[in-house]
């Protein structure tokens, strides 16, 4: 079976370099991936989802850790458009909506992120296990 990419953006990214070409470093992260059917059963694992992060990716991912830093918030939730950061998922391409980042802060104020979106079908949970910004290192 062949797995779709999804491609990921938020908001205000001024440029983007083609993925796949080297005019960039990329980094590719593992992560598990869950369903949460609903709030109050146990989530389930559905695989793995490969999130592939270019140098414009994670400058806007050091960006939004600013942000939540000088706002005192402690997360923020980031619609997605399709070209600085791509994810294959374990899901088929029409059955994850309202994809977004869920970049928070933790305990000691260090940024982490996900992806969260809905199933299309019953409007269960999706979401990786979190990465640490830091650690996302291009």
């Amino acid at each position: 079976m062949v797995r779709p990419r999804f491609l990921l953006i938020w908001p205000g990214c001024s440029s983007v370099a083609n993925m796949n070409t080297n005019e960039e470093e990329i980094m590719e992260i593992a992560l598990e991936t869950f369903r949460k059917p609903a709030m109050d059963m146990p989530s389930e694992t559905i695989g793995r989802s490969t999130i592939t992060i270019g140098e414009t990716g994670y400058l806007e991912l050091e960006k939004l850790e600013k942000q939540l830093l000088d706002s005192g918030q402690s997360e923020l939730l980031v619609d997605t458009d399709g070209r600085a950061m791509q994810v294959d998922t374990p899901m088929r391409r029409g059955d994850l909506r309202e994809t977004r980042i869920r970049v928070f802060l933790d305990e000691d104020a260090q940024a982490g992120f996900h992806i969260v979106a809905k199933h299309a079908q019953d409007d269960s949970l999706i979401y990786t296990e979190p990465a640490m910004v830091r650690l996302v290192v291009v």
